[in-house]
């Protein structure tokens, strides 16, 4: 069966049924065009020779030769995907095409399953059919075209194993009981951690002195000598914060030992009645039905330190309450398994509870442009803890400038080039200076009428009626809010404060709107 085939006869069975084509956004060409005149540009180094370049030899073209072709498999992967893949559904079944690969077109009754699958944060639609795999995200970035085709496939695979979008493995259909327990790579990685980020430190230490490891303490003892001890003493704790801030965040970031050590013999098994929690350790077993578990919310313990990010996930039940941490096996399926099934419990969905990290900085009276509670526009800004602790490693980065002239002077580093210097303190301290104006000046604001940006090149506003979608976009620590609507785009990072509160809202107030819940794109 082709292509055509399948659409003229789906067209005769299924006249009601219109058809949804959907492609790649076009937006997607600027990765083509930059990484295309990256590679470009790197080929052109062997035109424009300087004084002290030498002639290219046969080792330095093919090392520059593999430099551009890896350089080009980004560009060439994008181009072909959006010049070639398809997503086409009608009532009689479904076609697609990736950026590799001929069409693929099946009926709907060769559609074997499908389901939500959550790999490093991110949430993928997968549909499994007798001609293979596919994964809505890879190929449809709009989020309004992929419900679309979320609903088009959950209306029409009848046959399918699955009979409603959900997390594979939380679906009355998926394979019962469920175990979850701390035998995972995350959880070996965050054991070995505190051993590894020292070696890292100083891996990094041998990597900034170069070739002149040699003369690191010969280099501190004359930097005493010269400057006196208090230079000295500032001089050695400014190179050593630069040196191990990134491993320290990172040690910030990750369970204490004594927590990890806690987790080792815990386990929690899920059925399609009960859930049961079992710390072998010290004896402890509670097992509770899916009515009894009265609520859930995630939260940090007043102990840790404010910019740790490794909530406790709590469950509260009749019995008492149990919590997991990152590092469990499938953590988000076990999520997805007591939002769907503790249906009896107060709250509907994990939000974090307690966590201030989230929660802007000076008050409530900072959150209203009037000054007071109530008055004027709800003010979204980013003064929260979380992105004051974060700011200071691109702060201490940005030393590393002056920090090398200073270096040179005894023999650590290179003697700097002028323009290079000037090149290299110019892009160390854009991104402090543009991270700490975002924190002090940049918001998002909302009023009865509409939604407003405080940006540097101006407030964008977009009334609410005339909003026609909202997603989320990005990865990890990248990730953002979109409100599009009016030929004007609104974008925020979601460290933004009360990131939930703002996204409520705007699913509330935005009635116009094509999509009807946040999404990732």
């Amino acid at each position: 069966m082709n292509e055509t085939a399948m659409e003229n006869e789906g067209t005769r069975e299924a006249a009601d049924d219109a058809p949804i084509v959907c492609r790649p956004s076009r937006s997607n060409w600027w990765v083509v065009v930059f990484f295309g005149a990256v590679c470009a540009s790197l080929l052109t180094l062997p035109l424009f020779p300087t004084e002290r370049q030498k002639p290219f030899s046969t080792g330095d073209w093919i090392a520059l030769c593999c430099l551009v072709a890896l350089l080009s498999v980004l560009p060439l992967y994008f181009g072909l995907l959006i010049s070639r893949a398809v997503v086409a559904v009608n009532g009689f079944g479904l076609c697609w095409r990736g950026a590799l690969g001929r069409m693929r077109c099946v009926r709907w009754s060769e559609v074997n399953d499908y389901y939500e699958l959550s790999s490093s944060g991110k949430t993928y639609s997968v549909i499994e059919t007798s001609a293979g795999k596919l994964r809505l995200n890879s190929i449809v970035d709009n989020a309004s075209q992929r419900e679309a085709l979320r609903r088009f496939i959950q209306a029409h695979a009848t046959q399918a194993r699955s009979k409603e979008w959900d997390v594979q493995g939380a679906r009355p259909e998926d394979d019962w009981p469920q175990t979850f327990d701390y035998n995972t790579s995350d959880y070996r990685f965050m054991k070995v951690a505190p051993f590894v980020m020292p070696l890292l430190i100083l891996l990094m230490v041998c990597m900034k002195a170069g070739t002149n490891i040699t003369r690191v303490p010969q280099t501190f003892i004359e930097i005493f000598k010269s400057s006196g001890p208090v230079v000295g003493v500032l001089f050695a704790l400014t190179t050593l914060v630069i040196l191990s801030l990134y491993p320290l965040m990172i040690m910030a970031m990750l369970p204490s030992p004594a927590a990890l050590r806690a987790r080792r013999q815990q386990r929690i098994t899920a059925t399609l009645d009960s859930i049961v929690f079992e710390d072998a350790q010290i004896g402890r077993r509670l097992e509770a039905t899916w009515d009894e578990i009265t609520e859930y919310f995630t939260t940090l313990d007043a102990s840790q330190v404010k910019i740790k990010s490794v909530p406790r996930h709590v469950v509260v039940t009749a019995q008492g309450e149990f919590d997991f941490m990152r590092g469990i096996r499938h953590g988000t399926r076990l999520r997805a398994i007591i939002r769907r099934y503790a249906v009896n419990a107060q709250t509907k969905k994990w939000q974090h509870r307690g966590d201030v990290s989230t929660t802007a900085l000076g008050g409530e009276t900072s959150r209203w442009s009037g000054g007071a509670p109530g008055v004027g526009q709800r003010i979204y800004s980013y003064r929260t803890r979380l992105n004051r602790a974060l700011m200071w490693l691109p702060t201490f980065m940005a030393l590393v400038a002056p920090l090398r002239v200073y270096l040179a002077q005894f023999g650590m580093v290179r003697n700097p080039e002028p323009v290079f210097d000037i090149v290299f303190a110019v892009l160390m301290c854009s991104l402090p200076l543009w991270g700490w104006w975002r924190y002090y000046a940049a918001s998002i604001r909302i009023d009865e009428a509409g939604i407003t940006q405080q940006t540097w090149r101006g407030p964008p506003f977009i009334a609410w009626d005339a909003v026609e979608e909202y997603h989320k976009s990005g990865e990890e620590s990248y990730v953002f809010g979109n409100v599009l609507g009016a030929g004007t785009r609104i974008r925020f990072w979601l460290s933004i404060a009360d990131a939930e509160e703002l996204k409520e809202e705007i699913a509330r107030r935005a009635v116009n709107s094509r999509t009807r819940k946040w999404e990732q794109v």
